[in-house]
């Protein structure tokens, strides 16, 4: 007759043979927004922009009022890996939020939102490096990317360097286009901002700014 285990030891082999199931699991990835890329997209509470409207003379301070941070799951069970993305809710005359997340191991995209529903700002890590415009494959499609990059450019006084043309190209709903350019600088943020609907435009230059990452 074979003689039953303690209870104790039971437990004790059920508790090895569950450690070892669970080392057996691979471990989910976890996707962060590289480091050096939230010098270009980080903007915390505190960080503010003062731009000039260069038809109205209009002076602007734009502002964050919000910066979030969330990391979540991209399947619950089981869990194949984890993302992050980050927001800094603007207030101001033209713009309205900056939304960042991670897109791959090492890999972010940044979307800069406009007022309006028309002509958002992307940018990512593989425009840093590899600056290029996308033209829409089709008419009425988004055309986005990096024009061109300055080694300096000059506004209201100020110069900057290693400036990133970026341009979106977009349609209205009644076929009217839209063409809107920023000019990018790591560690500042939108340096100078023009918008074009049809014969309107609309262009912002930065006066002075406080930026916390």
């Amino acid at each position: 007759m074979k003689k039953r285990l303690p209870s104790c030891q039971q437990c004790f082999f059920v508790a090895i043979a569950l450690l070892g199931f669970i080392s057996c699991q691979k471990k989910p990835d976890h996707w962060n927004i590289p480091d050096e890329f939230q010098s270009w997209c980080r903007y915390r509470e505190g960080t503010y922009w003062i731009y000039r409207n260069e038809k109205t003379q209009q002076i602007d301070c734009t502002y964050v009022t919000a910066f979030t941070v969330f990391s979540f799951a991209h399947s619950q069970d089981p869990i194949d890996y984890y993302l992050d993305w980050e927001r800094s809710d603007i207030k101001g005359a033209f713009l309205s939020q900056i939304f960042t997340d991670s897109q791959g191991k090492d890999v972010a995209g940044m979307t800069i939102y406009g007022k309006s529903d028309y002509g958002s700002l992307y940018f990512s890590t593989g425009l840093v490096a590899n600056p290029e415009y996308e033209k829409a494959p089709r008419p009425g499609q988004e055309s986005h990317g990096v024009v061109a990059i300055y080694p300096t450019e000059e506004a209201n006084g100020n110069t900057f360097t290693n400036v990133y043309h970026c341009r979106t190209e977009d349609l209205t709903t009644v076929g009217d286009s839209v063409i809107v350019d920023g000019h990018l600088v790591e560690n500042i943020g939108l340096v100078i901002y023009k918008k074009r609907i049809d014969k309107l435009d609309t262009t912002w230059t930065l006066v002075r700014w406080h930026v916390i990452q």
